[in-house]
Order: structure tokens, then C-alpha cells, then sequence
């Protein structure tokens, strides 16, 4: 895979989870497991302004073919991802979430060894 065609990859995922959670945050939590508070809207809202970001970033980036301008962006993405992965592991195996909840899990330890691996052999 490529930087570019990662950061497609990131942008729809993080877009689509994005608005997903800010129009039907309740609806889509609870497809998880999780029950649906004010708190746990809002939350799930403030979450999801975060990744509408990631993705416009990695959409506006996608195009960056120099390394020096890729290696932020892949590092601060590996940091997100992976720090996002083991939260969600913990909350698997806490019984959080119901068994949909591996599938973000997954992606997120998918995405942080692509931003990994493209990291450590662009040089």
C-alpha cells in the first residue's frame, strides 16, 4: 500500500465514522453494545468532530510525495490509531462492547501497522 492510497483509506473510515456518530450517535452505539445517555451522545458527538477531522486532513495530504512532509502525518496517525487500538482491545475485553466492537479494533490495529510500516520504509 501506498502513502496515498492509505490516506484515502483513512479519510472515508474516519469521515463515514464520523458523520455516522454526530447524525445517529445512540443508533450506532448501541449497534456496539452501549447504551445511549446525554453523556454518551455527546461524547460519541466530540468523538466524532475529531475524526471528520483526521479525515479532511488525510484527504488534503494524500497528494504529499516527499517523505519529509509524509512522516508527520504518518506518525501522528500511528500515535492516534494505536493509542485507539489499545483502548478499544481494553474495552473488548473488559465486555464494553459487543463482538461488532473487534471490527473497529481490528481496523485500528490494521491502519496503525500500514502508518507503521510506510513510517519505518519510506526512508
Amino acid at each position: 500500500m501506498n502513502f496515498r492510497n492509505l490516506m484515502v483509506v483513512t479519510a472515508v473510515s474516519a469521515i463515514g465514522f464520523g458523520v455516522g456518530f454526530i447524525i445517529l450517535p445512540a443508533q450506532l452505539g448501541s449497534l456496539f453494545g452501549m447504551s445511549s445517555t446525554p453523556t454518551s451522545d455527546l461524547a460519541f458527538r466530540l468523538y466524532a468532530t475529531a475524526l471528520i477531522g483526521i479525515g479532511v486532513l488525510t484527504w488534503l495530504i494524500r497528494k504529499a510525495d516527499d517523505y519529509d512532509n509524509q512522516k508527520p502525518i504518518l506518525t501522528g496517525l500511528l500515535v492516534t490509531d494505536f493509542g485507539g487500538f489499545l483502548v478499544m482491545l481494553y474495552a473488548q475485553l473488559a465486555g464494553v462492547m459487543n463482538a461488532l466492537g473487534w471490527t473497529v479494533t481490528i481496523l485500528l490495529l490494521l491502519l496503525s501497522a500500514a502508518y507503521a510500516y510506510l513510517l519505518f520504509s519510506l526512508k
